[in-house]
């Protein structure tokens, strides 16, 4: 069994994708932690051959977040599982090693430092925690992912904060054709009009967790 699964959910990011998995190729060791790559944009063939050393697995078209990571977690064989953006980069050496020594024979969750959330963003959660019910759920949306790691640290106090761990943030904008634009440095008008609308979201949905008495999950609907 690998020691760690990194889930890679794609859609119609080539070019950060593939800055991703070469940062997977300096930064873990293939021996120990495989990169499982869900294609929701119907470039399944192309992804697929053009990354051999990945688990490829294709989710259709569009089918959303929330269902290529749980399609990546079913085919996964590692102890812990984890999700990475294909629009993330990671930055350390031996990366895989310090998260599973981390979580090593512990009943806890750990987090990676994006710069913003410092160590609380990406939760990696041992297997049988993460099918035990911490792990996303299937109707998961990338936009409420604060809520999601919130939800998770809370259920579960044993978090521990891999600050030393950063990882990079990059995004390709349409509307500034489609040059990639690293989100720690140059945020667009409209991304943080979003990340204001969703704080908000995010808000109103833990004062419903705090008033219901932290249920194991928020119910989508309350927004």
């Amino acid at each position: 069994m690998k020691k760690l699964s990194l889930i890679i959910p794609t859609y119609k990011k080539p070019r950060s994708l593939g800055r991703m998995i070469e940062s997977c190729r300096r930064c873990t060791n293939p021996q120990d932690t495989e990169w499982v790559v869900v294609v929701d944009d119907g470039s399944f063939v192309e992804v697929r051959d053009r990354y051999p050393g990945c688990k490829v697995v294709e989710c259709g078209n569009g089918s959303g977040a929330g269902m290529a990571i749980w399609k990546g977690a079913l085919v996964s064989e590692g102890e812990i599982i984890g999700v990475a953006g294909d629009a993330m980069e990671l930055l350390t050496p031996d990366t895989d090693w310090k998260i599973w020594s981390a979580l090593r024979n512990k009943a806890a969750i750990c987090g990676l430092n994006d710069g913003m959330q410092q160590g609380r963003a990406h939760p990696f959660i041992p297997r049988d925690m993460w099918f035990g019910g911490l792990g996303y759920p299937p109707c998961y949306r990338h936009y409420y992912g604060d809520t999601e790691v919130y939800r998770i640290a809370k259920h579960h106090h044993a978090w521990i904060h891999l600050t030393a761990v950063p990882v990079k943030h990059h995004h390709e904008y349409p509307k500034s054709k489609g040059f990639d634009v690293d989100i720690l440095e140059d945020v667009s008008a409209e991304s943080k009009q979003m990340a204001k609308h969703d704080g908000e979201i995010f808000q109103r949905r833990m004062k419903w967790w705090e008033e219901n008495g932290k249920p194991r999950m928020i119910p989508w609907h309350i927004i």
